[in-house]
């Protein structure tokens, strides 16, 4: 898969589909280390925020998240808390798209990672409502950045 981004008015005159669009964007600097980020994840937490407030977006509208999730145990740890944080208690409401493991039958610290980033058997996804969503990139020094998705819908 590609993903393609452009102007609207381009995407359209050169008859282009279009899938979604940003509507939303959220940087932060925490510069908490130079190689981990913060064990808390605020920096991820201000970032994902940030996005929310610039889509003017509730937590509860964010329907899929795409994790920065790098399978480190802090830099995972510190996303997973700041997902959980900004989410509230809708966080149980995301759901996961990760396939099951093969021969993954328990992950470490399960009451930490509740939220079923990582399935331990086979699931339906029920995605057909899912609208908005944000995904994550973050970087060395403390570098984060959240860009928040919407489903396009042609008005025409």
């Amino acid at each position: 898969m590609e993903i393609f981004s452009q102007e609207h008015e381009h995407a359209v005159s050169r008859g282009a589909k279009i899938y979604a669009e940003i509507i939303g964007y959220g940087l932060s600097g925490d510069a908490y280390h130079i190689t981990a980020p913060s064990e808390g994840g605020y920096g991820a937490y201000l970032a994902m925020k940030n996005a929310l407030r610039d889509a003017r977006l509730e937590p509860q509208d964010i329907h899929y998240i795409n994790a920065h999730a790098t399978s480190t145990p802090i830099g995972d740890a510190g996303e997973n808390n700041a997902i959980k944080t900004l989410m509230g208690s809708h966080a149980k409401n995301i759901k996961g798209v990760v396939p099951p493991t093969l021969n993954l039958h328990s992950v470490d610290s399960e009451e930490e990672f509740d939220l079923n980033y990582v399935p331990l058997k086979s699931q339906q996804l029920h995605a057909e409502n899912a609208r908005t969503a944000l995904t994550n990139s973050f970087g060395f020094g403390g570098t984060n950045a959240s860009l928040c998705f919407r489903q396009f819908i042609d008005s025409k």
